[in-house]
């Protein structure tokens, strides 16, 4: 059987989540039900009945009652764009689901003796939809990639990321509900699957920014536990949105430069919490080097901001021009110290130029929304829509790069802005990053970044 594992973690890529709900729902952060669902402490496979359960009191599960047939379970919560874990336990040919927003449903059956003849209605399948009027009545259900259940009797495992519909202003749909992952007992079944719509036997007929999430309980004995949920904001792929986070700068980050091979990195740079010092430890007499900052991590969709303060001294051979600083990205490799990439500069005097080095291409648009390209030379630059925004003494700076496009801003306001970077025609859609230290004293503080979607 060929089935593809992954270690699904809650909060996955190190991004911090806003908790719907802290720890594990229990009964009572669920709506008044009016059924048979209870409480429980432990639960087994009836040993007088394969297809029905038996329990003991306690808190630590829910089941739908006895009878394992009642009213369906809805939470108290309502969400959006939301990751769910769910630990389920059913006997022989039980079938129960959970509905997001109460309207689109991820099965649970007990469908371990399927094999690979797998259908929608199996577990870790996307139900069909469903239309009385229509021919075919069901339509648009999902199968499994694989089967993973487990024997019934066994506890197994739902790691889902939801996507909610998306709408416009005047309430009409623009983008279906959509399935990111599902995860059963470790092994992903589905990825990226829209729902055009409200799937079979759902609680709303309508679709919503908002809606509970529903455990069904009218298809037979069925208990949960840890049931864990965490909002989420996700772009138009499914990407997480971040919180900001500091970049950790003394371990994720080595120093490059093409001077003599005794200067140390300590000369060059300093790195202390969220803030890095260029050039202040330097004392050495004649020409200093060019050197960056550069991480050991390549990175594609993502917004960085930092604060730039520049120093007091600056070093042959850059005393005759402005205290000069900037921040590379899509470097290709680390070395050499000034490689091919793209830069926003952070020269005084002129900050938010842009520049493309080594023969890297891009389009620029301008303050009124035209394109223009920029000339393909070994290094060329584009002007900054304003220049009446730098501050005396510290400039906030955030570039917000998405593949072969990137946005520049300083101190808030837009400043420049470019579109299908390239080199020799190939696209440049990731890469290292760098903070520059070229012929002077700069300090970068305040750094942290935030991975991100595509505009």
């Amino acid at each position: 059987m060929n089935r593809l594992h992954l270690v699904f973690l809650l909060g996955a890529c190190g991004v911090c989540i806003a908790t719907l709900h802290a720890g594990s729902l229990k009964l009572e952060d669920f709506r008044p039900h009016g059924g048979n669902w209870q409480s429980a402490g432990e639960v087994k496979i009836d040993p007088d009945n394969a297809e029905a359960i038996v329990f003991t009191e306690g808190d630590t599960l829910i089941v739908n009652g006895a009878l394992g047939k009642t009213t369906n379970l809805f939470t108290q919560i309502e969400h959006g764009d939301v990751e769910v874990h769910v630990e389920y336990f059913i006997p022989s040919d039980s079938n129960s689901g959970i509905y997001f927003q109460g309207r689109y449903e991820v099965q649970i059956r007990d469908s371990y003796d399927r094999g690979e003849n797998v259908r929608h209605a199996d577990a870790g399948g996307i139900y069909q939809r469903w239309d009385e009027d229509r021919e075919p009545q069901g339509w648009g259900g999902v199968p499994p990639r694989v089967n993973a259940a487990k024997p019934a009797g066994e506890w197994q495992t739902l790691d889902i990321i939801f996507r909610a519909p998306r709408f416009d202003e005047s309430g009409h749909k623009v983008e279906d509900a959509q399935f990111i992952q599902v995860v059963h007992n470790g092994i992903v079944v589905q990825q990226n699957v829209p729902v055009t719509g409200p799937t079979r036997a759902a609680h709303f007929e309508d679709e919503a920014v908002l809606g509970p999430l529903m455990f069904q309980g009218d298809h037979g004995p069925v208990a949960y536990r840890n049931i864990r949920m965490r909002s989420l904001e996700l772009d138009h792929h499914g990407t997480v949105i971040g919180e900001w986070q500091s970049l950790d700068l003394k371990n994720d980050f080595d120093v490059m430069h093409d001077g003599a091979d005794d200067i140390s990195d300590e000369e060059l740079f300093e790195a202390k919490g969220s803030e890095l010092r260029a050039m202040y430890n330097w004392n050495r007499v004649g020409a200093a080097p060019e050197a960056i900052y550069v991480s050991k991590k390549r990175y594609s969709n993502y917004d960085i901001e930092f604060e730039l303060l520049h120093g007091k001294r600056a070093f042959e051979p850059g005393l005759d021009g402005p205290m000069n600083a900037g921040f590379l990205y899509h470097i290709p490799a680390t070395t050499p110290v000034w490689p091919p990439c793209l830069e926003m500069q952070g020269r005084k005097t002129r900050k938010g130029i842009h520049f493309s080095i080594l023969w890297v291409n891009a389009m620029q648009l301008d303050a009124a929304g035209n394109l223009k390209s920029l000339p393909e030379l070994e290094y060329s630059y584009g002007a900054p829509w304003r220049e009446d925004l730098e501050k005396e003494n510290v400039n906030l700076f955030r570039i917000e790069v998405r593949e072969d496009r990137a946005k520049y801003f300083l101190n808030n306001q837009q400043v420049n802005e470019l579109q299908g970077a390239n080199y020799g025609g190939m696209p440049i859609t990731a890469g290292f990053i760098a903070f520059q230290a070229e012929f002077a004293e700069a300090t970068y503080r305040n750094i942290r970044i935030r991975q991100r979607g595509l505009y």
